[in-house]
């Protein structure tokens, strides 16, 4: 997202930057124009644009923030990964009360 900043702000672009702020552990970058508002951020590999109108930006942006941190926990759950072994399920999980998921 850093080069996505830096190449809006050099550009004839027609979004304005409007700063950055943290929800969560997650660096949301606002911008404005074309009438709109404008959010990116991004969670792991994934990089979300959210253009909204500014009467609905807060609840989209929350809901889009919802979505994005879900699905990317969906994902890492997913892995065979120690991580998912501690929650008890995946392919790595032992001992008698482990879920698995299917393969």
């Amino acid at each position: 997202t850093l080069w996505m900043t830096r190449a809006i702000a050099r550009s004839d672009s027609p979004f304005t930057p409007m700063g950055s702020r943290e929800i969560g552990a997650v660096r949301v970058y606002e911008l404005s124009g074309m009438g709109q508002l404008h959010y990116y951020f991004q969670i792991r590999n994934r990089i979300y644009w959210l253009a909204i109108t500014p009467d609905r930006a807060e609840q989209g942006l929350r809901e889009l923030l919802r979505f994005a941190q879900g699905l990317d926990r969906r994902e890492a759950l997913r892995q065979d990964s120690p991580f998912a072994a501690r929650l008890g399920i995946g392919p790595a999980a032992t001992g008698p009360n482990h879920l698995r998921s299917p393969t």
